[in-house]
């Protein structure tokens, strides 16, 4: 009954667009929906420790290796977008993006039943079908790559080829819808781990197994909800003591680590940071209109969130989880959307997701916002101008390179049907993955 109650809540979730994981956990509880077609994937992984790849922005060449083609579409290396700070470019049509992953010079993009190995040129190393169910998250790090999927009952932890796309072993299977998952340092043996969190009947709860592919380890929940559920989005290895710091939404009346959440109702979902293994800290628990996104980044922890009317990048600290405090404002917010905070590992940090033209219903474009951590100021907004509906899913650091690799999905805005451009095939539904250069941005 209580995952009944669940698969209801995110469906009605889904309709407020407050974050796409809905739709697709309603869409895994319904026997033969494609779960990539329900909304975006999540960007870079999560879990109960998650270190992001470093690296410091710049560089880059101009790309426009060729990658295949499609059935639906096509898939190229051509740099788009009328300017220079877009390196490069791949598409592909007939298919929608999942999610991304990447750390050193290569993208693992990840849709519904196929997978892509993508140069940071443009060009595809690998383009192939692959069978199991609907991905929700892909996270690489350190020369290890896993993505997590869930489909109805089965709900699977996959590592992969990191330089490919293939599995590496068989897959891991967990009791438990999955939300996000990623590869985090243990503090204590400096071993890679893997965490997968996700909730079943308002419980949330997560699985954590090693690097070599071992079992997986179902921990007991940490938290709970009555007549609600738990959104796990994004879960990032902070600075503080090696810990992971855990955000997300929930709804109804829910439990995280003993401590009351205030009461969120349908329609209307609330935040929650909280540290994983827990640590003593305050769990935060707020307004957040979307997804609560997180990053480690020069020695200290930041979120980005949505409140009522502000978009806000906020600093954490060792002993406080409260995001109101030590905040940049990124105005203006009603025409912005969030899907990724990125880190270069040194002195960059990125807001990443999509900007509309004008009101609610017009078109989106790529959008980066380069932070300034002197002054607490956003720097100006970016934009990659091209024809047609862009929707961000995901966002990660390549190292080698030097540069930002958005990934995102190209549809249709209005009766006229789909639009082609630098970054879309043209197909009613098409995939890319963006090559930016943050030096070059003006």
């Amino acid at each position: 009954m209580k995952r009944a109650v669940t698969g209801l809540l995110l469906a009605l979730v889904a309709c407020d667009e407050w974050d796409r994981l809905g739709a697709d956990a309603k869409c895994r509880a319904t026997p033969g929906c494609d779960a990539g077609t329900a909304g975006g994937g999540e960007a870079g992984g999560s879990t109960a420790g998650g270190a992001t790849a470093g690296g410091t922005a710049g560089g880059g060449a101009a790309g426009g290796a060729s990658a295949g083609g499609s059935a639906g579409g096509s898939a190229g290396g051509a740099a788009g977008g009328g300017s220079p700070a877009v390196v490069a470019v791949w598409r592909r049509g007939g298919v929608n993006t999942r999610s991304i992953a990447g750390d050193d010079d290569t993208v693992l993009w990840v849709g519904p039943a196929r997978r892509a190995r993508i140069n940071w040129d443009g060009g595809a190393v690998a383009d192939v079908g692959v069978g199991g169910p609907a991905p929700v998250s892909a996270f690489q790090l350190r020369g290890n790559a896993v993505v997590c999927a869930s489909l109805g009952n089965l709900n699977q932890v996959q590592w992969v080829d990191p330089a490919g796309v293939m599995p590496l072993g068989a897959a891991l299977n967990v009791s438990f819808p999955l939300g996000a998952c990623n590869i985090f340092v243990e503090p204590v043996t400096m071993e890679l781990r893997v965490a997968a969190w996700g909730g079943d009947g308002g419980q949330l709860r997560v699985a954590v197994g090693p690097a070599d592919g071992g079992a997986l380890d179902e921990r007991p929940p940490i938290g709970s909800c009555d007549g609600g559920v738990f959104v796990p989005q994004r879960i990032r290895q902070s600075p503080y003591g090696g810990v992971g710091v855990l955000t997300g939404q929930y709804l109804g009346e829910c439990t995280l680590e003993n401590v009351n959440l205030a009461y969120a109702p349908m329609g209307a979902p609330r935040g929650f940071i909280v540290r994983a293994p827990p640590d003593g800290t305050s769990v935060w628990h707020g307004v957040a209109n979307g997804p609560v996104l997180s990053v480690a980044h020069a020695g200290n922890h930041w979120v980005a969130l949505r409140e009522m009317t502000e978009l806000r990048v906020g600093r954490l600290t060792a002993l406080i989880n409260e995001p109101s405090n030590n905040y940049i404002p990124i105005p203006p917010a009603s025409t912005k959307e969030l899907a990724e905070l990125v880190s270069d590992g040194d002195g960059g940090l990125f807001l990443v997701g999509a900007m509309r033209r004008g009101t609610g219903a017009d078109q989106r474009d790529v959008m980066v916002v380069p932070l300034n951590l002197q002054s607490f100021s956003p720097s100006t907004t970016f934009t990659v101008d091209t024809p047609g509906d862009e929707m961000v899913q995901a966002a990660v650091w390549l190292a080698g390179p030097r540069l930002l690799a958005v990934g995102g999905t190209c549809q249709a805005i209005n009766d006229a049907g789909p639009v082609p451009s630098e970054l879309c095939t043209g197909d009613p539904v098409s995939s890319f993955v963006v090559f930016i250069d943050p030096a070059r941005i003006p």
